[in-house]
């Protein structure tokens, strides 16, 4: 999930967090594992592995205002129709906003 900001952001207390938040959109993170593994393999950071051109695609932006607060509800990846990851948005890693 891609969460858009919209204005200044920066140091926010947790309470004006969701104030600050524009949008989401469904994102990818690809990363070149080939490149990744070279830079493993020699030490190196493996950031170019994850900066590359078109490699981190996102659908159209959903406004906030329509959508509320995403801090629950389901989430899913599908390729071609076919569902490859399912859950709920209380289940990331890092929420939306600080818990």
């Amino acid at each position: 999930m891609v969460v858009a900001i919209g204005g200044h952001a920066r140091n926010l207390a947790v309470a004006d967090a969701w104030d600050a938040v524009w949008g989401y959109a469904a994102g990818l993170d690809m990363t070149r594992r080939d490149l990744q593994a070279a830079a493993k393999k020699a030490g190196r950071p493996w950031d170019m592995s994850k900066g590359f051109d078109h490699s981190a695609p996102i659908g159209p932006i959903v406004p906030a205002a329509s959508a509320g607060r995403l801090s629950t509800g389901r989430i899913e990846l599908r390729v071609n129709g076919t569902v490859r990851q399912s859950s709920d948005v209380a289940k990331m890693i890092w929420s939306v906003v600080a818990r």
